[in-house]
């Protein structure tokens, strides 16, 4: 057991007043949402007449997409967990009746199976929560903090027997998750992988960002496996607390004008620093042109470009380097090569083929 863990553990109690409190606004919030969906309009309906010409919702949405994408994707969060706890309350309620019992009787069932807490589990926990539980007795407070983590112990239970009765049931995904504005792949950003691609992956990553040189092994990996099937379109991300990011970003820019731009942006990961030095030895070392690359990099087109990534970061809601646009999903860190595969493999599903049902 962690030591995280075991601090939460006292604070229970609490945890669970604000998940009531959570809950009822949860409620309240899928109730307004459900008048919504109630009086939703058709994309296609028309929405205003101008000297006969119609306006319809579809266009009112296509000239405000970067604006109500955020608000989209909260939308799109808020039906997801609901939908999921939807889809569990129509499993355990089909299991109940077929097992002839009640659903909270099936949950009970659900929990039961071998636990074990021991001693030293009991023993870490009372450590870690001392200040918190000076007004109880040790005894008290060690037999509280087993029940806890017996309890913790039996929830894990049935999870994991619900995750077994979901494998179980055939359900069908159709809610959509709405797809970033505008168009990604614009043709100016430096892409590798497939010319005409089924998929494509948009990268905003940084220069000096140690997990966006992790994650490029993986990417080429990727694309060695999906060569036919798969691009990756580049986004310059440089955070401002990682000093010559920028700089790096701008050096790769003008790279590309010579089009050596993954050579550069590969060299600059394999680099064991990132200065203005390291840069324009990169430059010297893939044989640029040293006067373009200079007079590049005092220009303004590489903050052009720049600002432009940043611009469309900032409307995805992108804050942190790797993140990746797979698709219309929006996926954050250094994932594995699994990982990546898993989603790509459901996005190139949900591209070349109707909604398939899940096991």
């Amino acid at each position: 057991m962690t030591s995280e863990s075991s601090r939460l553990i006292v604070s229970q109690n609490k945890i669970t007043r604000h998940f009531l409190r959570s809950l009822t606004v949860f409620i309240t919030l899928i109730y307004i949402l459900a008048i919504n969906l109630a009086k939703a309009q058709s994309p296609d309906v028309t929405i205003a007449i101008v000297n006969d010409e119609k306006v319809t919702l579809r266009e009112l949405d296509e000239s405000i997409a970067q604006q109500i994408f955020p608000l989209n994707q909260q939308l799109y969060a808020l039906r997801k967990a609901a939908l999921s706890n939807l889809i569990a309350a129509k499993i355990l309620e089909r299991e109940a009746i077929k097992k002839g019992i009640s659903v909270e009787d099936l949950r009970k069932q659900l929990m039961v199976g071998s636990i074990n807490v021991t001693k030293a589990q009991v023993e870490e926990a009372y450590v870690q929560n001392l200040p918190l539980l000076s007004m109880m007795s040790p005894h008290e407070a060690k037999e509280r903090l087993r029940l806890d983590l017996e309890s913790q112990q039996r929830m894990k239970l049935y999870r994991r027997a619900l995750e077994d009765l979901k494998q179980q049931a055939k359900i069908t995904l159709l809610l959509e998750q709405p797809g970033p504005p505008g168009k990604l792949d614009d043709g100016l950003s430096p892409t590798k992988g497939a010319r005409q691609p089924t998929l494509t992956i948009v990268e905003f990553s940084d220069f000096q960002c140690p997990y966006c040189r992790q994650v490029q092994p993986t990417l080429n990996a990727l694309l060695d496996e999906y060569a036919q099937r798969v691009r990756v379109v580049f986004k310059y991300l440089p955070i401002e607390s990682h000093a010559n990011s920028h700089l790096a970003a701008e050096g790769a820019y003008c790279a590309s004008e010579q089009e050596r731009f993954w050579q550069f942006h590969d060299a600059i990961f394999a680099s064991s620093e990132v200065s203005k030095n390291s840069l324009e030895l990169i430059a010297t070392n893939l044989g640029l042109n040293l006067s373009k690359f200079s007079e590049c990099s005092k220009s303004v087109r590489p903050q052009v470009a720049i600002a432009k990534d940043l611009e469309n970061a900032k409307l995805l809601g992108i804050e942190s380097t790797p993140s990746f646009v797979i698709g219309d999903e929006i996926v954050n860190g250094a994932i594995s090569l699994a990982e990546f595969k898993q989603i790509v493999d459901r996005k190139l599903s949900q591209l070349t083929s109707t909604p398939s049902s899940t096991k």
